[in-house]
């Protein structure tokens, strides 16, 4: 791994650390300008797609007074053959707010890096977990 893929894996690796801490500022802080984020099996009611720095940290303010990531658990991060995108896998447990009830999901994600920062994060997450669990305690649900 040459020295900038490996900046990379960390700066990966490093964003799921603040996605737990939940420091909005310290999340995009590390994203580019025009970021994309990017939730294709998101369901009915969830947004699909996030795009713009400003708009990332409005949905975390919105988010993360409902539901927050407790711990990030069996993260696998893997290098690609394009080096501007890595690749990872990993399971959150999540917790309710409101409620403290807690649940887990799986995850991976396609990151794509320019200079140095997030330009896309594309997040791949079990839909079925996800609407059984906001189904069951309504304030899980994102806020679009």
């Amino acid at each position: 791994m040459t020295q900038s893929r490996a900046r990379q894996v960390e700066l990966v690796d490093d964003f799921l650390n603040r996605l737990v801490s939940a420091e909005i500022d310290a999340i995009t802080d590390i994203l580019t300008e025009d970021v994309v984020f990017e939730f294709p099996f998101a369901p009915p009611g969830q947004p699909n797609k996030i795009e713009g720095r400003t708009a990332i940290a409005d949905y975390f303010g919105k988010t993360f007074p409902k539901k927050r990531i407790k711990a990030v658990t069996k993260c696998d991060t893997h290098e690609l053959a394009d080096p501007a995108h890595v690749f990872q896998e990993f399971e959150c447990e999540l917790v309710d707010v409101e409620t403290g009830a807690e649940h887990s999901n799986n995850y991976c994600a396609l990151y794509r890096i320019k200079d140095g920062k997030i330009a896309l994060f594309r997040e791949y997450y079990n839909s079925v977990v996800r609407s059984e669990k906001e189904g069951v305690h309504p304030s899980l649900k994102a806020v679009s």
